[in-house]
């Protein structure tokens, strides 16, 4: 009998097994994590096992991922509009729609600190811990402006170029670089002369 032919050459796919090929992969929730009453605006997923969310509500929740159960909640009362979590202080930053940045420390189940009005002057949108200094903290602001906090205080430690339009987020790169993105279009990056810890 004759061999059985060979299969075709990988460059000679058929158009269509390419195009399957390229197609994006479809996505499905794989948990639902129920418990706020409104509007989730924030979440962190800073470890394998814990995530974090805030909204509407006022309330940050911690949730175990894995058992896909609320493990604790700390509530509020105004609206929370943005979050990061700290891995080396263990604890939580939230910007707010009454314009202040606050600070939980979740082993107390409450508010640390709380920056009061010369915190901004807009709802704050965008809050970073660093990943190389506990007390140091940036926030970002409907009102345009970019500030470093050292939470040992309530005073900025510095303002960064502001943004012409309403300031969205901010991230850190590394000890001492940080961006901010705005409305106006802009992504700005800074480079910090911090003081020693």
């Amino acid at each position: 009998g004759a061999a059985p032919a060979a299969p075709p050459p990988a460059a000679k796919r058929s158009r269509k097994a390419a195009a399957a090929a390229e197609a994006p992969a479809e996505l499905s929730a794989v948990a639902r994590l129920t418990g706020h009453h409104d509007c989730v605006a924030a979440v962190c997923w800073p470890t394998a096992t814990m995530l974090y969310s805030a909204g509407w509500d006022g309330a940050v929740k911690a949730w175990d991922a894995g058992a896909e159960a609320c493990t604790t909640t700390l509530p509020g009362q105004k609206a929370v509009a943005s979050l990061s979590v700290s891995l080396l202080s263990a604890l939580i930053a939230t910007g707010h729609a009454d314009h202040n940045l606050r600070v939980w420390d979740a082993r107390l189940d409450k508010t640390a600190l709380a920056f009061g009005p010369a915190a901004h002057k807009g709802w704050v949108t965008g809050v970073a811990w660093s990943a190389h200094r506990a007390e140091l903290l940036l926030s970002s602001c409907h009102d345009g402006s970019v500030k470093l906090w050292d939470t040992r205080s309530t005073v900025p430690l510095h303002e960064l170029p502001p943004h012409s339009d309403k300031a969205l987020c901010v991230a850190w790169h590394g000890v001492e670089h940080v961006a901010s993105g705005g409305a106006d279009g802009q992504l700005k990056v800074s480079s910090l002369r911090l003081p020693s810890a």
